[in-house]
């Protein structure tokens, strides 16, 4: 609009409490900004720019001037933001509701006859439920109605948020990169491990040593240090092979693992 039209107000003036929100009010046919900017740039770090931001309230044209509230924020971080926009509005609407009316009422019983149908110390009879009829009733009534309004922040202060998603997704990679190598780093301890219990568990004099057949076990410890030099020489094996690896070692290991279970559960 014209530099005449332009109006300034202090939303939070300096000390103002953090976590605050605060309503303005606006009466506006179509859209327009909201510029924030500091009031005091003497209280501001050298190089500080003094400006916050430019916000579009983009209102639809309306035929008449409508009340629209902006919601201003100091968020704890103690940055400015406007976090929404409404046009604010009372509308007429109908309401159907039911009401009690008494239809024509029923021809009366003479008294001598009324006094016939009634002992002495009854009450009355109620009315013929016939004579009530129920009708719908049409009132008009007033709500408020709000409606959304979008706001786009341009010129904003720190990194642009194109950029700011860019480097939300490079750290995002990064997190997985890091879970990655943390969980090859467990695959080629899990197989390192295996080696050295084997190979001591598996020894002639050792745990499982007597459910292993001597040329069975002699190939299985040749297998245990063809594994450990490929585990040595290969840094830079995935864990996809480290997997494998053991897996493979298993094929001989578990069998004789689950044999010895069996005989110390049968010895218990």
């Amino acid at each position: 609009g014209a530099e005449a039209h332009v109006k300034t107000a202090e939303v939070f003036p300096a000390s103002s409490p953090l976590n605050a929100l605060k309503i303005l009010t606006f009466y506006r046919q179509g859209p327009f900004e909201i510029k924030a900017e500091h009031s005091d740039t003497s209280l501001l770090i050298p190089g500080t720019r003094k400006e916050l931001a430019t916000y579009k309230i983009d209102m639809p044209p309306q035929r008449e001037v409508k009340k629209v509230k902006v919601q201003i924020a100091l968020t704890l971080s103690s940055m400015f933001a406007i976090e929404g926009a409404q046009i604010v509005e009372e509308e007429e609407y109908e309401e159907i509701v039911k009401e009690k009316r008494e239809g024509k009422a029923a021809t009366a019983l003479p008294d001598e006859a009324a006094g016939e149908a009634k002992t002495e110390g009854e009450a009355e009879a109620p009315k013929d439920a016939a004579n009530v009829e129920w009708v719908d009733v049409v009132t008009r009534k007033r709500r408020v109605k709000k409606t959304d309004i979008p706001v786009m922040a341009t010129n904003t202060v720190g990194i642009p948020e194109a950029e700011l998603r860019r480097l939300c997704d490079k750290e995002t990679a990064m997190y997985t990169e890091m879970a990655e190598i943390t969980e090859t780093d467990e695959k080629r301890n899990d197989l390192e491990s295996h080696i050295f219990n084997m190979r001591d568990k598996c020894a002639e004099g050792g745990e499982y040593g007597a459910f292993m057949p001597s040329g069975k076990r002699d190939a299985f410890m040749a297998e245990l240090t063809k594994a450990e030099d490929w585990l040595y020489e290969t840094q830079d094996a995935t864990k996809d092979e480290y997997v494998a690896k053991l897996a493979e070692l298993k094929k001989t290991s578990d069998p004789v693992v689950s044999l010895y279970k069996e005989i110390q559960t049968r010895g218990e």
